[in-house]
């Protein structure tokens, strides 16, 4: 495995998009499909596990709504915590938010202290946390 520096990846993901043409979409639809496959290797009964997915409102948010996506999918039951208002998601990560609502997602505001606080008791319950905060664009 090759180690990157978030320079050197958000380059790829630049040339992946803007020279060979695969869109942002389908990058963040296949960061997602693989995080659920590395998680069922560990985890293979995923009804069995209380899942949640605490999304930032990036791109890392969106691979975590298509985790989450996934994972209710193959019959679990994920919660997302998302930290930032609805509104703010932008881009493909936006594209994401929307089909996670259409589908019934469980999608809980936790943007403030506030709400962060009253939806603690879910995140204690969880079995597994799936920090889809930052990305590249953390640095």
């Amino acid at each position: 495995m090759k180690v990157l520096t978030s320079v050197q990846m958000r380059e790829i993901d630049r040339k992946t998009i803007e020279e060979i043409g695969i869109p942002g979409p389908v990058l963040m639809e296949n960061a997602g499909f693989q995080i659920v496959r590395a998680v069922k290797k560990r985890f293979p009964d995923v009804r069995k596990e209380a899942f949640v997915v605490v999304a930032g409102k990036g791109n890392n948010g969106g691979d975590g709504l298509v985790v989450a996506r996934h994972l209710l999918n193959q019959g679990a039951s994920p919660q997302v915590f998302l930290l930032a208002a609805k509104d703010e998601v932008k881009g493909d990560a936006a594209v994401n938010l929307r089909i996670a609502q259409n589908i019934g997602l469980e999608i809980i505001p936790a943007h403030t202290p506030e709400l962060w606080q009253a939806n603690r008791r879910d995140l204690m319950r969880a079995t597994v946390i799936i920090d889809a905060i930052f990305g590249t664009g953390l640095l």
